[in-house]
């Protein structure tokens, strides 16, 4: 159905005015809404509740695209496109996250927030750079500290998402500030990785870790350049992985971690029946 839909949709969609594909994608978009809402209203098992999620996500993608389409049936440039279509989608996802709390809501809330914040610097006509670098990594601080207050959940997703905003961040500024940018990034790893350790957040471990040993290599690579440069970053990566592994190691068995958490369930000395599904 979906490819049938697909296929008619593409015949037809160059031969439409602009304004006429707004109003399609706003009638697709409400349509998917209203059949998630109907859903929910009918069923309350986690399946019906996955269906309804993935009915919203696409719902919000398509009114979404149809504010970009609208601005450029105005006359829009193509930044203020993005801009329009991130927003609405964000706005429509937040909407319904709020009234079903699931992973995949959120993390059309982040896709729909990345492509706002992407129109912007279009809009504004701001290149990738130093100040860029900071605007991206500020958000994904500020994404982490709302995971951290519990605002954003599930914690798991929102967790590895912020971290992920906040290391790209400084890539952005690799090009113009070769040694600053790797070395920004190593620094935002190290905190990553403090973040993770702390919290036993094995997703943002996992993103430390990446983040610190790309860090490494571009950083031996710009100081050392040569044979004696790739061996030794070979080494610095290899011990950035190390630290990293052993982190989410210790953290995985630390204070609420699966091991304390079994022992809390099933004391010592005391019958222990079948696993627990949540470990």
């Amino acid at each position: 159905l979906a490819a049938a839909v697909w296929l008619l949709g593409d015949a037809v969609w160059l031969a439409l005015p602009e304004a006429a594909r707004a109003g399609l994608l706003a009638v697709v978009g409400v349509g998917l809404g209203a059949g998630g809402h109907a859903l929910r209203a009918r069923t309350a098992h986690p399946a019906g509740e996955r269906l309804t999620a993935a009915l919203w996500a696409l719902a919000a993608a398509a009114l979404g695209g149809a504010g970009a389409v609208g601005v450029a049936a105005a006359g829009g440039p193509g930044g203020w496109q993005a801009l329009a279509g991130g927003a609405t989608a964000a706005v429509v996802g937040a909407w319904w996250w709020r009234q079903r709390r699931a992973g995949l809501q959120l993390v059309v809330l982040f896709v729909a927030g990345a492509v706002t914040l992407s129109g912007a610097f279009a809009a504004a006509d701001l290149a990738p750079g130093a100040g860029t670098a900071a605007i991206v990594t500020a958000a994904g601080a500020t994404w982490l500290a709302l995971t951290m207050s519990g605002v954003l959940v599930p914690t798991a997703p929102a967790a590895l998402l912020g971290g992920l905003a906040t290391a790209l961040g400084p890539q952005l500024a690799v090009v113009d500030h070769p040694v600053g940018g790797p070395a920004a990034l190593l620094l935002v790893a190290a905190a990553l990785l403090a973040l993770g350790a702390r919290r036993a957040w094995t997703a943002l471990l996992v993103v430390g870790t990446l983040a610190a040993t790309a860090a490494v290599l571009q950083l031996v690579d710009a100081l050392l350049p040569g044979e004696l440069g790739t061996v030794v970053a070979l080494l610095a990566a290899g011990a950035a992985l190390l630290a990293g592994s052993l982190a989410t190691a210790r953290a995985s068995r630390g204070p609420g971690g699966p091991q304390e958490r079994q022992a809390q369930r099933h004391p010592a000395g005391a019958p222990s029946s079948a696993a627990d599904p949540s470990d």
